[in-house]
């Protein structure tokens, strides 16, 4: 549904309302598609987006030069691309908040991970519970390697009742010792807590070590 990474990851799964879209400052132009633009929190940058009914378009425009600029978007950015990237990320998490319904409500990073679940596995989420839990199953055993949760903070030994997003994956006893060492990961919830752990996606936890505990649950489901 959605062109570019920036927005991928913002969005995740779900669908725009376009009531919502005009509200917050979307307008149809002569193309028939809602359009919407504003400056950016970088003096000389504005950002525009274009919604077609089905598909969602954004880019960042240089004011001076009225030409895309897309720097921000590489692999590899200077500071000052990577400001531009946030500030325009910043319009688009506003956008969402206002007028995107998610799938199921995640965190931003589970969104994330989510999204890098289904592009580099083909696999899709199920929600055996019909509730806002869900799992992936390697293809090949049909085994679980991934489940994704909401839950009471507490229920991690966490001081409070906010609900988080958490993820419980499979791990190599040898190394859940040590994993449980760093802030944000635990002795699985509701799993058994000799080969699962439960990360919380709240960022604390870098989306590089996630995705690489992934895929060792990954690897470690693949069966016989």
């Amino acid at each position: 549904m959605v062109l570019g990474k920036f927005e991928t990851d913002i969005l995740g799964q779900g669908s725009f309302d376009e009531e919502k879209l005009r509200l917050y400052g979307f307008a149809q132009e002569g193309d028939g598609f809602l359009h919407y633009a504003t400056p950016l929190a970088v003096s000389g940058f504005s950002c525009r987006f274009v919604y077609d009914g089905k598909d969602f378009y954004g880019k960042v425009i240089e004011d001076d030069l009225g030409e895309e600029y897309g720097a921000f978007r590489a692999s590899s950015v200077t500071p000052f691309a990577f400001s531009v990237g946030k500030a325009y990320q910043d319009v688009l998490e506003d956008i969402a908040k206002a007028a995107y319904s998610y799938q199921r409500e995640y965190s931003t990073q589970a969104n994330r991970i989510l999204n890098h679940i289904e592009t580099t596995y083909g696999d899709v989420r199920e929600y055996p519970w019909n509730d806002e839990n869900c799992i992936y199953r390697h293809q090949g055993s049909k085994k679980w390697y991934a489940l994704f949760m909401e839950i009471p903070e507490s229920r991690l030994g966490r001081s409070g009742d906010a609900l988080v997003t958490a993820l419980n994956l499979k791990a190599d006893p040898y190394d859940i010792s040590s994993l449980v060492g760093i802030k944000g990961i635990y002795l699985a919830y509701h799993m058994n807590k000799k080969h699962w752990i439960t990360i919380v996606l709240d960022d604390e936890v870098s989306d590089d070590l996630v995705c690489s505990l992934i895929a060792k649950s990954h690897r470690s489901t693949l069966g016989k």
